[in-house]
This record gives C-alpha cells, structure tokens and sequence, in this order.
C-alpha cells in the first residue's frame, strides 16, 4: 500500500475542503437523455437552475413522465458518476436514512455492534447523489429523523457512536474528508426526489418543514404530445384508425381534459400492439386488450365523464368488433365502476 507523505496529504485535504458548486447544464442533460426523450426545454431548465442555486428537487409529475430517467441523467450530467438510487417505502425508518446499529461480524465478540449506514448517509459518505423514487411513500419526516438539519445545511450530532473509538458520530454540512466519526455533506451533494401526483390522496403526506427543504418542479406530457404519439405510433405500423384514437387521447391530456397519461404508457400499448400481431391479426380486439392493460389503470377513481371521454374517443376503432367492444366496455366496468353499455 502507497505511503502518503504530508504533502500528499495537505494537497488531498486542501482538494476536499475547497468550496464546490453545482454547474449542470441544460445541454448536458438533454445529451445524455438522448433524442428519444421528449421533455420541454423549460422543465430542464427549471431542474438545473435550482440545483445550481443550491436547492435539493423533488421532480413531480403523472406516472409515466420519465421523472425517475430525469433525475438520473441530471445527477449524472452533474457530477459525472452515477447517482444512488433507493425506493422508498411505508416501512422507512431513520435506520434506512440515517442508519443504526447492526451485529458486528468481525469482532470476536458475539455481542458486538456496529454503526451501519443508512442509505442517505451512505450517499453522502461516497460523494454520490441520492435520487429518492416515490418519496410519499414513506412517512418520511419520521424516516428523515437527524437529517432535517442536515437537508437545511445544519451539522447533526447522531445517537451513535464509532465502535473502534467510542466516539459519537456526526455529519458536518461543509467540505472535507469524511471518517468513521465525521461524515462531511459536501457543498455539491444534491438528494432529487420524484412524487406521483396521482397518489398524493392515499399515500402520506410530507410536511411544509419537509417540503420547504426543496424545489418542487413539476414534469407533465411532452408539448405536441399529439402528434408525438401519433408518429410513434405510425412508426410502429399500428393501424391508421388506432392512430388516429391513440392522438385524440394525447390531446385531450396535455390540454387537461382528461387525466394525464405519461408517455411511458403509451410505448407500452404502442409495443403491445405490435407484438400482438405475431399472433393474430384482430386490429380492434388488440387495441381493447392493450387500454385495458396500459390506459385504464389510469383512470381508476375519476367521474364518469373523463371515462365516457376516453370511450368516445377509442370507439371508433373498436366497434368494427363487437367482441372486442363487448371486452372493453366489460373491462371499463370491472376498472372503474362504470357502465356505458
């Protein structure tokens, strides 16, 4: 092992306690997401403006809006690693965040414990960013614990101590070498967060001294969304009347007729289709089996008109079949409760 002579070491320590900023740009981002991402320039533009102001984001949004994808290629354009990525959960406590004492395995002494750390920590101790998928699913101010402090660039004295020195453990929020006792969150250490609007009702709810730790930018359906799935859809040879259907849908969303429907949903009908074909060719039937499986989900709990709505607009392509209409309309029933029979 190479020895490190003070000089070494003085360089290393000046190179960790330098002051470092956040400086992604919106080209970077958009390059690394490449053409087949489609998100409007003022959302990218919104994310790296508030990351390089020093906020710490929380990317919310309708499922299927890429927001996961955002957030990795923006921590990846950022620090030119790849970020931590953690789902969170009902069961969260500050032993995934934070961290908490575990067996030590190495020791010789069958009760011995050690510190273990939690996955924020561990983010902050590795220099990487964290991205927090689905973040209302936990009851994250009591998961968060220590860390409130930290997210507002405070410096925490954990419960805990270093099993080597008997030393209580700390994050200090400034730069430098981070130890077994000190964890030092770097200026340029980011934590991005998505949020799924949809589930707002019946997930937790996080607090304004939670929320106001971050900047909350909101990712919706591409502009010309429109056409955009049309050409999609085009491409992958579907029908010309399911086209045309697939196209009002897209509109009636991204003007806020109806529920928004991510584009993630739409490749996923889109190739649906496609695949279907390998093994019959019943256009209508395929269509009425690919919005059950990808559309209607999504419109689980809303009023009859916006599934009226969706009904109008996919009938033309489907009652060309009165089977495939008959499995539809049944379908319809079974998801949202509403019978259009």
């Amino acid at each position: 092992m190479p020895i490190i002579n003070s000089n070494d070491f003085d360089i290393l320590m000046k190179m960790a306690t330098t002051p470092a900023k956040v400086n992604v740009a919106p080209a970077q981002v958009k390059a690394i997401l490449g053409s087949s991402f489609f998100i409007s320039d003022l959302v990218i533009n919104q994310i790296c403006a508030a990351l390089n102001a020093g906020n710490h984001i929380i990317l919310s949004g309708p499922p299927g809006t890429g927001k996961t994808t955002l957030a990795n290629a923006v921590a990846l354009a950022a620090r030119g690693v790849s970020p931590l990525i953690t789902t969170a959960t009902a069961d969260w406590t500050t032993f995934d965040t934070v961290g908490g004492y575990m067996p030590d395995l190495a020791s010789h002494n069958p009760n011995a414990l050690k510190f273990e750390l939690g996955v924020v920590l561990q983010s902050i101790k590795n220099g990487q960013w964290l991205i927090i998928d689905e973040i209302n699913r936990a009851q994250i101010d009591k998961a968060i614990g220590q860390l409130f402090t930290v997210l507002s660039d405070g410096d925490v004295l954990l419960p805990y101590r270093n099993s080597l020195t008997g030393n209580r453990i700390s994050i200090v929020s400034g730069n430098g070498l981070s130890t077994g006792e000190v964890y030092y969150k770097n200026d340029d250490w980011r934590l991005i967060a998505t949020m799924n609007e949809f589930d707002k009702t019946s997930l937790f709810d996080m607090s304004y001294a939670f929320m106001r730790r971050f900047a909350v930018i909101r990712v919706g359906v591409p502009s010309n969304y429109g056409s955009l799935i049309a050409s999609w859809a085009s491409a992958a040879g579907v029908q010309a009347s399911i086209v045309d259907c697939l196209k009002l849908i897209a509109i009636a969303t991204e003007k806020a007729t109806m529920r928004e429907v991510g584009p993630a949903m739409f490749k996923g009908l889109i190739a649906y289709l496609r695949s279907r074909l390998t093994f019959d060719i019943n256009y209508a039937q395929h269509f009425a089996e690919g919005l059950t499986m990808y559309l209607l989900p999504q419109f689980q709990g809303l009023d009859d008109s916006e599934i009226s709505q969706l009904w109008e607009f996919v009938k033309p392509a489907i009652v060309t079949d009165p089977n495939a209409a008959d499995y539809l309309l049944t379908n319809i029933r079974s998801v949202t409760g509403y019978n259009l029979r």
